[in-house]
């Protein structure tokens, strides 16, 4: 047999062992979940299964393949496949480990927690773990060693099989396309449990067809109405029934977001009224946004819970503890935003069941002219609430400060200015420029939300109301070489501004003034644990939530979600991470300006504790 031809033959049988080696080893990641056992579920997890394990070993026989045509030589082959393949073992053992404590896979968290020296001083991992985790690996490359040359002896004496090579691709082809279509399908239909047990496998790689059948038919899936929450989700929340105390006179809510509002635009100059106002409220001065974007910002304000679980909270469809609860005690709903709550997804995760009280789809090609309608609607409804007995919840998004910065031209005050950029041939005076716009959206802003209280305190329901002011994230304008939001971590990109007014029985049972200032490290986190307090709520924050009640004082960092990172954020320093297995590699800290750090083991072990509560938050509401 030609040397080329058997080494392809070599490969290829490998391969298939190993294949069904990696299969058995997924079945821990089975082991670990809670799920339904009915036909939907077992045969979604048994095609993605095989899927997931094809996808790594159609990519192994395309780098072996490669290698053997230009290089075919048995030593370097043999060596790659006795490196390479229990290595790859070793670390779906691992993450499968990681992923039944954790309940997520392998992150850049974990391995610099685990690899940076003192980090793990309050890690306990005893002798006989690293014992046990030793003998494995080495009986994986023992038996990866003698499989190989099992392999050989018989490859010298076996015809080349085209035949069975063809069979076994094809047959993995078909699980892969039936594993991404039934993924599709069940997105498209709103078969959410479906959706939250795709994350069960490591790099699985979801496929979506809405957006194609949205533009093909027009059909939207996320402005359905009718759904049904499903039993079966693998989210654990509540972690257990809440507990409530009857409260006589239920406070009315009202919450208003200036989009894109950073802390120091907070300020006599860009908003003159608000801060006028926030003299006789509460100020948080320390305060950062659950998120670098607006989904992971206002998520964290309703919910309370870190973004690293938005996914599973989208494909679940499941609702806020807090709207719940409201509704139940029937308080009455007004949500309102200049950008529609199709995208980002509010319409199926927070307002789902409320959908009738939204109010996001006002008339205006600009964001100044749906930011006057929205703060005139909101306005005339709260005037229809005058003399009713029951409380309200009211929700109000403007857009104006989201670039391209909007406003009426009265409001041309910072000039000289620029309301958009060709981000090609832009400089460093396009950015001042740009800056000045933002500004002045922000100062049109200041002008409505001020109408809405003005018009608040002139109701005899004030005083009884919580009104709390703040944005869903920042924006950054190369203070830090960043431009914009998502792009990073920096304070300008999460830390905004928080005033908040409180009925005086809360003032009361806080022991608070009606003025006071927090300087402590605070963040939308918090704020659901607050509201939960307000309407009764005795159970632990910790069962609903990954805050802390905000008008309790602590100094615990603060935790700020982006797409598929995070940071960790203290007085002193930002830690930013992974929160994905396939970027595990990003790890970053940086002081206080956001510089990068180079010397980072003192960092880690002052922040060894905090990482750890981290860690365990983003997997504490999955079972």
């Amino acid at each position: 047999m030609n040397k080329k031809y058997e080494l392809i033959n070599t490969i290829f049988r490998y391969l298939c062992i190993n294949f069904f080696i990696t299969l058995s080893l997924n079945f821990i990641y089975l082991s670990n979940i809670k799920f339904t056992l009915d036909f939907s579920t077992i045969s979604y997890l048994s095609i993605a299964l095989i899927s997931n394990t094809g996808i790594f070993y159609l990519a192994f026989s395309l780098i072996f393949g490669i290698i053997c045509f230009f290089l075919p030589i048995k030593r370097l082959i043999d060596t790659l496949l006795l490196t390479i393949l229990p290595l790859f073992h070793i670390f779906i053992f691992i993450d499968a480990i990681v992923f039944k404590t954790f309940k997520f896979h392998i992150n850049s968290l974990v391995i610099n927690l685990f690899l940076t020296e003192g980090a793990t001083d309050s890690v306990t991992i005893s002798k006989s773990n690293y014992i046990l985790f030793g003998l494995i690996a080495l009986i994986m490359i023992i038996l990866e060693y003698f499989t190989l040359n099992y392999i050989h002896k018989k490859s010298s004496t076996l015809n080349y099989q085209t035949k069975q090579l063809k069979t076994f691709l094809l047959i993995l082809i078909i699980f892969i396309i039936s594993d991404k279509t039934y993924y599709s399908i069940s997105d498209l239909l709103g078969k959410t449990y479906i959706l939250s047990l795709s994350r069960t496998f490591p790099y699985y790689q979801p496929l979506t067809i809405k957006r194609a059948v949205r533009n093909l038919t027009g059909y939207e899936s996320a402005k359905k109405t009718n759904f049904s929450i499903n039993s079966k989700s693998t989210l654990k929340y509540p972690k257990k029934d809440l507990i409530f105390t009857e409260i006589q006179d239920l406070p009315n809510i009202m919450v208003i977001v200036i989009d894109a509002w950073r802390f120091d635009m907070f300020n006599q100059d860009t908003t003159p009224h608000i801060y006028n106002y926030s003299k006789n409220n509460l100020i948080f001065e320390n305060h950062f946004s659950g998120g670098n974007a607006s989904r992971f910002g206002v998520f964290s304000l309703l919910y309370g819970m870190y973004g690293t679980y938005w996914q599973q909270f989208l494909q679940t469809q499941s609702t806020p503890v807090l709207i719940d609860k409201l509704s139940e005690l029937n308080y009455n709903f007004k949500i309102t935003s200049s950008t529609k709550l199709t995208y980002p997804e509010f319409r199926r995760t927070a307002f789902s069941k409320i959908q009738d009280t939204i109010e996001d789809n006002f008339p205006g090609e600009n964001h100044e002219y749906r930011d006057i309608l929205q703060a005139d609607r909101l306005i005339n409804w709260l005037k229809t609430k005058e003399n009713t007995t029951n409380p309200f919840f009211t929700f109000s998004w403007f857009d104006a400060p989201h670039g391209p910065y909007s406003y009426t031209k009265e409001f041309e005050v910072f000039t000289p200015s620029k309301k958009s950029a060709n981000y090609i041939t832009t400089s460093k005076r396009d950015y001042t420029l740009l800056k000045n716009s933002y500004k002045n959206a922000i100062l049109f802003n200041d002008d409505l939300v001020n109408k809405i209280l003005n018009y608040l305190k002139t109701t005899s329901y004030y005083d009884n109301t919580i009104v709390i002011i703040t944005a869903d994230h920042g924006e950054e304008f190369y203070e830090n070489g960043y431009l914009g939001h998502t792009s990073a971590f920096s304070k300008y990109q999460t830390k905004v501004p928080l005033i908040i007014h409180l009925p005086d029985n809360m003032l009361n049972k806080y022991n608070l003034q009606d003025n006071q200032v927090f300087k402590n490290l605070t963040s939308h986190h918090d704020i659901t644990p607050m509201l939960m307090s307000a309407i009764g709520c005795m159970s632990d924050d910790n069962v609903y939530s990954c805050g802390i009640n905000l008008l309790i004082h602590h100094d615990k960092p603060v935790f700020s979600s982006g797409w598929n990172d995070g940071a960790l954020i203290s007085n002193d320093n930002y830690i930013i991470f992974s929160t994905e297995s396939w970027n595990s590699s990003k790890f970053e800290i940086r002081d206080n300006d956001y510089n990068l750090l180079k010397n980072t083991n003192n960092v880690m072990k002052t922040m060894a504790t905090p990482l750890q509560e981290i860690i365990y938050q983003m997997g504490a509401f999955t079972p």
